[in-house]
């Protein structure tokens, strides 16, 4: 009994010894290789939560309108087989061999710019969804943006084919003065006919754009204010449509077209 016990004795002391020694060995070793007590060479960043997409504010066919409404769309509760069948997506610029043709469809309650291609990856090339009759004249179109990553963004009026007016405003984070365009665009080049400078637009609000062609004037507007006045008379008629640089992350809600 007496070696039992002497027996248990020693086999405990030899386990704490052995424990001992491996935290001491540890130790020793995160002494001598001040690297173990680094932060790692590449960390995560911090990506801060993306903002809950706020209310659409007032419903831009509440405006007073003088005249008759052409065209009116909610895309909240829209069936996707009828807007594939009410709008057209067009590449504003000429594609090159390996590009697939610009998409635009629903997308969490939006009209929105799709992905593309077999890797259903986004193109950061010009592109524009245009509906209603070529033989439009004179109207005005209102629509309400809502960008959450895009550089670009506007309205289009009287297109045809490859011709047509575009309001174009760009992301308060890009390095040109001018943020608020009026153009002439006619196969992917573009004329401005007038401009005014920054601040461009924020991510995550929502903006009413409103642009009207009566004759030879066009006149813009952003959230109710005036903006922009131009005067051209080469485009007489043409679709309405929205604009978008194409890499994704904007929708557009509430479209609607009237005459003056």
């Amino acid at each position: 009994m007496k070696y039992q016990r002497l027996f248990l004795f020693a086999a405990c002391c030899l386990i704490v010894a052995l424990a001992l020694g491996f935290v001491s060995r540890t130790g020793t070793r995160a002494a001598q290789d001040p690297l173990s007590a680094q932060t790692p060479l590449i960390q995560r960043p911090y990506l801060p939560p993306t903002p809950t997409r706020a209310a659409l504010p007032n419903d831009p066919a509440s405006v007073a309108a003088a005249g008759t409404l052409l065209f009116q769309q909610h895309f909240a509760a829209g069936d996707p087989a009828a807007v594939q069948q009410t709008w057209t997506a067009l590449d504003v610029a000429q594609l090159q061999y390996d590009d697939e043709p610009a998409r635009w469809g629903l997308y969490n309650g939006l009209l929105t710019q799709l992905w593309s291609g077999d890797l259903q990856s986004p193109r950061s090339d010009p592109t524009i969804v245009v509906t209603g009759q070529p033989t439009w004249r004179d109207y005005t179109l209102r629509a309400a943006a809502y960008p959450e990553g895009n550089m670009e963004l506007g309205l289009v009026v009287r297109r045809q084919g490859n011709r047509f007016y575009r309001l174009r405003l760009l992301n308060d984070a890009t390095e040109t003065s001018a943020k608020l365009l009026l153009e002439k665009v006619v196969d992917g080049q573009a004329t401005v006919l007038a401009s005014q400078a920054g601040p461009g637009y924020q991510l995550y609000r929502w903006y009413n754009l409103r642009l009207s062609v009566v004759g030879s004037q066009l006149s813009a507007q952003v959230d109710d204010r005036p903006q922009l006045t131009a005067s051209d008379a080469s485009l007489t008629q043409g679709q309405a449509g929205l604009y978008s640089l194409a890499i994704g992350q904007l929708g557009f809600d509430n479209v609607t077209v009237t005459t003056p």
